[in-house]
Order: structure tokens, then C-alpha cells, then sequence
């Protein structure tokens, strides 16, 4: 029997390199790709060190996206929801060409005292 896998789009901490990549996603996830979404913002606010993405129309966030098994995924959201983001589903544009659906986190709190990541990629 085949098992469900998830898509998550990740943008922060939990890519390749992130603070938290290696405790929540090594060994538990493939990555399929490096890609953007449109229709997002890459926010940092002043006050904390990572980042956040906020609904923009004219703006993209740079994200790998990661097919994990749900366990994996349920961890991830448990840890992103207490934080104060919500998860919806958006379209990723591959760097190869591939367009797939996933899961991204997004904040949908205040903005006032948030810088934009012109580039829309938080990891250098």
C-alpha cells in the first residue's frame, strides 16, 4: 500500500541549513525542489529572528518544498500553528519548470515593525 506523502513549501528556519531543518526533516523528508510562490511577502520583524510570510500580491517568497509523511508534517504544523501562523495551500513554481501544490505557512498578524526581504529569500 502506497503511503500518503504531504508537500510542505518552506521558506525559514526549516529549509536546507535552517536552524531547525536537521531536527524536524533530515531522514523524515525528500526535497523536491527549490521554487517560489507568488502572492507572498518575506517579512522580518524587528523584534524576532526569523521570518515570516504575509499575503502580497505583487510580492514572492523563495521556499524548498519537502515531501514528508503526515507524522512529519503534523510536527511541523503543531509547532507552526502554536506560533501564530495558519497553513493554506498555494502553487510553487519549480526552478525546474514543475508546478506543484503544497502547504505553506503563512502570519496574518500585525506588519508595524516588519521589514520586506527584497529578494523574497531569507537564506543567503
Amino acid at each position: 500500500m502506497k503511503e500518503n506523502k504531504v508537500l510542505l513549501a518552506l521558506y525559514g528556519t526549516l529549509r536546507s541549513g535552517g536552524s531547525l531543518h536537521e531536527s524536524y526533516l533530515v531522514h523524515r523528508s525528500q526535497c523536491i525542489g527549490k521554487g517560489k510562490v507568488d502572492g507572498y511577502a518575506m517579512m522580518v520583524c524587528l523584534d524576532e529572528w526569523f521570518p515570516r510570510a504575509f499575503h502580497d500580491a505583487d510580492e514572492s517568497v523563495v521556499v524548498e518544498v519537502f515531501s514528508m509523511d503526515p507524522e512529519t508534517a503534523k510536527r511541523i504544523s503543531v509547532m507552526e500553528l502554536s506560533a501564530g501562523y495558519r497553513i493554506e495551500e498555494c502553487s510553487v513554481s519549480l526552478d525546474d519548470g514543475e508546478k506543484v501544490k503544497a502547504m505553506i505557512f503563512v502570519c496574518e498578524g500585525a506588519r508595524k515593525g516588519c521589514r520586506k526581504v527584497p529578494s523574497g529569500d531569507w537564506m543567503p
